[in-house]
Order: C-alpha cells, then sequence, then structure tokens
C-alpha cells in the first residue's frame, strides 16, 4: 500500500538531499580560490568547507522547507516547473535577507550561487527519481 502519491513522494526526496548541494558548493569555490593564488592546501580547503557547510546545510535545508517547496508546488500547479521559472526565483531569500542585512555584493552574490546550487538539484532530483527507488 502506498501512502504517498508519485509526485509528493518525489516532493518529500528532492527536499531533503537538494541542500547537500551545499557542500560541493563551497568546496568547488575554495580549491578554485586556492588554486589562483598559489595556497593550495586540499586538508585545509576540505576542513573549510565542511566548517561551512554544516551551518550552511541548515540553512539550506529550512529555506528548502519554508521557501523552496511551497514554490515548487505553486510552479507544478501553475504547468511553470522549469529551470528556466525556478532558478531566478530561487535568488529571492538571498537578495530579500541581503537587501535587509546590508551586506555586500560580494556576500549576496555568494549566498545567490548557493541557492541556485541547492534549486538546480532539488529540480534535478526531483524528474531523476524513478518509479521504483
Amino acid at each position: 500500500m502506498r501512502t504517498f502519491s508519485d509526485k509528493t513522494r518525489k516532493l518529500i526526496i528532492a527536499s531533503i538531499t537538494a541542500p547537500i548541494a551545499i557542500v560541493p558548493a563551497l568546496f568547488i569555490p575554495l580549491v578554485i580560490h586556492d588554486v589562483v593564488n598559489s595556497l593550495f592546501n586540499l586538508g585545509q580547503s576540505i576542513y573549510y568547507s565542511m566548517l561551512a557547510a554544516i551551518p550552511g546545510w541548515v540553512v539550506a535545508q529550512v529555506l528548502t522547507l519554508v521557501f523552496g517547496l511551497p514554490l515548487v508546488i505553486f510552479l507544478q500547479r501553475s504547468n511553470k516547473f522549469r529551470l528556466v521559472y525556478l532558478l531566478p526565483i530561487s535568488a529571492i531569500p538571498a537578495l530579500l535577507f541581503f537587501s535587509i542585512s546590508g551586506f555586500g555584493l560580494t556576500i549576496t552574490l555568494m549566498y545567490i550561487y548557493f541557492s541556485v546550487c541547492v534549486a538546480y538539484t532539488f529540480w534535478f532530483t526531483y524528474w531523476r527519481v524513478s518509479n521504483g527507488t
């Protein structure tokens, strides 16, 4: 007996797994920064990315459940659940928070990057979850 419909099951799986995209989203820029500045230390990059990934994952999980999930349900009901609509809208929480808090452009762009990474992972996971898993 199935408790949830296929669409609901896909939403739950994508909501839980998408915020994990914060880990590589943090790691890749740190490695690029180290390579560009000739400071390459893989152990240190992994340490700092993991240190920042834990609170980043918590924030991403909360924003995905509070903002992302209702947004996806709205886009599905209006037949607009496509990447071209999802990615720009996913930057709204970062823009709102940083317009209120007054942080600089660099920090705002970083959080927009993280929001887009999580939104893409949500979209990808939602469409790639097969009926058998």
